[in-house]
């Protein structure tokens, strides 16, 4: 991120393509907002990032910079529908269709988070910027953040400049800086208030409650297709006991030791990253992982056409665990298959094995194993321990599946412990109506696999 470079007898503000100051706000229309002059406005307010002098405000600049293009091309798809922010979002969902919604959402959180940030500043002449952006964190993006997004940027915000430094960087005459500023945060604040509520209505919500309807297929086909043993078991006739919850972590347990990662991941827990608007890359953590539940009727649960779905968001969403089809690749490492937990119903099929299966997992719509994998995650330039879906190969000179496992990963079973799942807050934008008691072990960690089955 390079400093902006502001003309002499200038502000950083002037620059700007665009301001939300000159943002045509049509009272007389339900104070519906242009959508061109707001994107170019919210696309001119990240330079203040550069501003501020540190990488580690790249995955926020990037955050906000990839939803304003997730706005702008739907606006390319369908102009005439799309002439203010209201429109566009209510034209879009009505098309069955939310990716730029979505962006809408988390741009106007990114513009909150900003907003209030040097709002707070500007008014406490004596407090640092980092306590202000932290502050305005706490209040805007925090409570939309895994345990693992959290500490990034939680790390742009100790980042932040001094604000004897920071507020020359807008240019010489700092009476001048603040006048514009006040009024410009001032335009920004009111356009924000009418985004959020104009969000909060029911037909502008992107994801009403829902149940998984789909056609479904036979019991012994999916059992075939989806199966992963869990290996390295006895043959002893009997099963580590379990339990029911509605509420699940999705435990891993390392299939074959001697491929295991360094640190160990066996007995990590499935987690997310931010990685944009609604979009989440699966991790494995050491510490606590997402709460999962099992979403479907018992008919689609039974032939193993449910989902995995978890809550995320304030008000909450449901997300689900999403798996690459075989022809699509991660775009970073193309011979892999990612496992996203993205806004959404998740894959169906991506669900837990059942009845009469006497151990329980998660099982996917094809035949492979899931896989963790340290990878560089380019949105924070970090390396973690993915999750990945590798399917078998069919060897014609045997006519069987063979692993086909990514170089460096290991296999991984996805094993179910019971939580619980907390009651959705009036306003959710999920749905609890459809999450199935499930079967699932009291502690993953605790139970010696080689004692137990066939």
């Amino acid at each position: 991120m390079s400093t902006p470079t502001v003309p002499e007898g200038a502000t950083l503000l002037s620059t700007f393509k665009r301001s939300f100051v000159d943002v045509p706000v049509d009272a007389n229309n339900d104070n519906a907002i242009s959508t061109t002059e707001f994107l170019d406005a919210a696309e001119s307010l990240t330079t203040m990032f550069d501003a501020l002098g540190s990488i580690a405000f790249s995955p926020v600049k990037s955050d906000m910079l990839g939803n304003v293009k997730k706005i702008r091309d739907r606006q390319l798809v369908a102009p005439a529908d799309s002439e203010t922010l209201q429109a566009l979002v209510l034209n879009e969902l009505k098309a069955k269709s939310h990716k730029a919604t979505e962006g809408l959402v988390w741009l106007v959180r990114g513009l909150d988070f900003t907003c209030i940030a040097l709002s707070q500043n500007l008014a406490k002449a004596g407090e640092e910027l980092a306590d202000s952006f932290r502050g305005a964190y706490g209040a805007t993006l925090k409570p939309h953040h895994g345990i693992l997004v959290k500490p990034v940027f939680s790390a742009a915000m100790s980042a932040c400049p001094y604000r004897k430094d920071f507020y020359p960087k807008l240019g010489a005459d700092q009476n001048a800086v603040t006048e514009e500023l006040r009024t410009y945060l001032a335009a920004l604040e009111k356009i924000v208030a009418i985004l959020k509520g104009f969000q909060d209505r029911k037909e502008a919500k992107c994801f009403p409650a829902m149940a998984i309807i789909t056609t479904l297929i036979a019991i012994g086909a999916v059992s075939l297709a989806s199966a992963t043993p869990l290996e390295g078991r006895q043959i002893i006739p009997h099963y580590p006991p379990n339990s029911l919850a509605t509420g699940i972590r999705l435990v891993a347990n390392v299939t074959d030791p001697a491929t295991d990662l360094t640190p160990s991941v066996d007995g990590w827990e499935l987690q997310g990253i931010h990685t944009g608007a609604g979009l989440n890359d699966a991790v494995l953590t050491s510490g606590s992982g997402r709460i999962f539940y099992h979403n479907g009727t018992a008919a689609e649960i039974r032939f193993a056409q449910g989902s995995i779905v978890s809550d995320g968001g304030s008000p909450p969403f449901p997300y689900g665990i999403y798996v690459q089809a075989e022809d699509e690749f991660d775009s970073t490492y193309p011979a892999e298959h990612d496992v996203d937990i993205n806004v959404g119903s998740g894959t169906i099929g991506v669900s837990l094995l059942a009845f009469p299966e006497p151990y329980f997992y998660l099982t996917a719509p094809a035949q492979g194993t899931f896989v963790a994998c340290p990878r560089t995650v380019p949105y924070y330039n970090a390396e973690y321990n993915v999750v990945r879906f590798a399917y078998d190969t069919f060897n014609p000179d045997t006519a069987m599946f063979e692993r086909n496992i990514p170089e460096g990963c290991t296999a991984i079973t996805l094993i179910p412990e019971c939580d619980s799942l907390a009651e959705l807050p009036e306003g959710s934008l999920s749905s609890h109506e459809f999450a199935a008691n499930s079967k699932c072990y009291e502690d993953v960690s605790a139970i010696n696999w080689p004692e137990y089955g066939p």
